[in-house]
């Protein structure tokens, strides 16, 4: 039990979106693009990583976007690993 408590005592660290002021404005154009052709969940994802790459939290971004914080974080996941190819719909890890 006392195991236990001690791994619950662990702070987790955030996960961030990578992004430069190149990138940045990549992330603008991609979510301009997802509302003009009509994908909502692309565009929602790009949201979410202009939010991260701005230092939001996943927690704070999912009370924003109202989604589950383990959506965010997995969508800051897979842009980091994977870049455009990541928040394509579809994409699995």
């Amino acid at each position: 039990m006392r195991a236990l408590v001690k791994r619950h005592a662990i702070a987790m660290n955030p996960t961030f979106a990578q992004a430069d002021s190149r990138t940045r404005r990549q992330l603008l154009a991609l979510r301009q693009e997802a509302q003009t052709d009509k994908a909502p969940r692309v565009a929602l994802r790009l949201q979410a990583l202009l939010l991260s790459a701005d230092g939001h939290t996943p927690p704070q971004i999912a009370g924003l976007l109202h989604v589950h914080r383990t959506r965010v974080h997995a969508w800051v996941c897979n842009w980091n690993a994977h870049g455009q190819e990541g928040i394509k719909e579809g994409h699995r890890s």
